[in-house]
């Protein structure tokens, strides 16, 4: 288990999961600030960005238990942070007891 904390470190997990707690508390304009396109490439958005990291998450997860999943999640099933929180947190938790095949 030591090599999979090296690789996925679970504190880098929980501290984006309690930013993202933050921003989806945050008052309606800096929610829509976070769904606002962002200047430089990335994902489109934070959130868009924050789905990108949940989907690699699962993936990993997935692949951990020997399937391998074709596609991320689209954006388009989070339309808002708290969708995305929603879906990362149980995941999260799915991601601390699981253990390979």
């Amino acid at each position: 288990m030591r090599i999979v904390a090296a690789i996925h470190p679970p504190d880098a997990t929980r501290k984006i999961l309690e930013c993202l707690g933050l921003l989806s508390r945050a008052p309606p304009l800096a929610l829509a600030a976070a769904a606002r396109p962002l200047k430089f490439p990335t994902f489109g958005s934070i959130r868009g960005t924050l789905v990108n990291l949940m989907g690699a998450e699962w993936v990993w997860l997935q692949r951990w238990h020997g399937n391998s999943p074709r596609a991320l999640w689209p954006q388009e099933e989070f339309p808002n942070l708290t969708t995305v929180e929603a879906r990362w947190i149980p995941l999260n938790r799915s991601s601390k007891v699981s253990s390979p095949r």
